[in-house]
C-alpha cells in the first residue's frame, strides 16, 4: 500500500467509520431518506413496465416492415400472417381499413 508521501492520496474515510462515537451515531442526510423510496417506486414502476416499453418499440418494427394492426383486438401481426395471432381474426383486406 502507498503512503501519501508517496504521491498517493490516502482513501476517504466513510462518515461514521471514524473512531470518533459521535460520527458512528450519526443519521442518513434528510435528502437521502426523502429520496429513497422514490426512487424504489420508479425502479418499480419502470420493472414492471419494461415488457411493455419493449413491446412497444417491436411493434413500431413490426410496422415499418409490413405489419398490420388487428381491428378487434389491436395486436400487431407480421406482414405474412392472415390471421391474429391474439384472438384469430382474418385480416382485414386493403380497403377495409378504418381511420
Amino acid at each position: 500500500r502507498m503512503m501519501a508521501s508517496e504521491g498517493q492520496v490516502p482513501p476517504r474515510e466513510f462518515a461514521g467509520a471514524g473512531g470518533d462515537p459521535d460520527e458512528q451515531n450519526q443519521e442518513p442526510p434528510l435528502w437521502l431518506l426523502a429520496f429513497g423510496p422514490f426512487s424504489v417506486l420508479a425502479g418499480a414502476i419502470l420493472f414492471s413496465a419494461r415488457n411493455d416499453i419493449v413491446g412497444m418499440f417491436g411493434d413500431e418494427w413490426a410496422m415499418r416492415n409490413g405489419g398490420w394492426p388487428c381491428p378487434l383486438c389491436l395486436r400487431v401481426n407480421k406482414a405474412a400472417q392472415e390471421a391474429c395471432d391474439g384472438c384469430q381474426s382474418k385480416r382485414p383486406d386493403e380497403g377495409d381499413w378504418e381511420g
